[in-house]
């Protein structure tokens, strides 16, 4: 009686529910991609680069990656790395290699 009093007294083991872990790009590793992509293009999209399409449902996931990718481009910007311009409203954003000025000689 003693024993079964024991063990009974012992914590029950809980199963934990199972979580599966996601890899999310991280702002810098995005900075890194974007940065790469113009340096070998010297001009992209916005749309093209985060495979964004106006007007179409993203995933979860798809929209995380949007928005790190807008403020990679953000803080690229903000670098001096790269220039960007927007022709309207809404509209694509595109992305240059900042320009640099070639020296001059006399």
């Amino acid at each position: 009686e003693a024993m079964r009093a024991v063990l009974h007294a012992l914590p029950k083991k809980i199963e934990l529910p199972k979580a599966t872990v996601r890899k999310i790009v991280s702002i810098e590793e995005m900075m890194t991609q974007l940065a790469a992509r113009v340096g070998e293009a010297l001009k992209t999209s916005f749309g093209k680069f985060a495979k964004y399409e106006k007007g179409k449902p993203h995933a979860k996931e798809e929209r995380l990656t949007i928005i790190v990718t807008f403020l990679a481009m953000l803080e690229l910007v903000k670098q001096g790395v790269v220039s960007v311009t927007q022709h309207e409203d809404f509209g694509d954003i595109d992305i240059e290699a900042h320009k640099l000025d070639t020296p001059q000689y006399a």
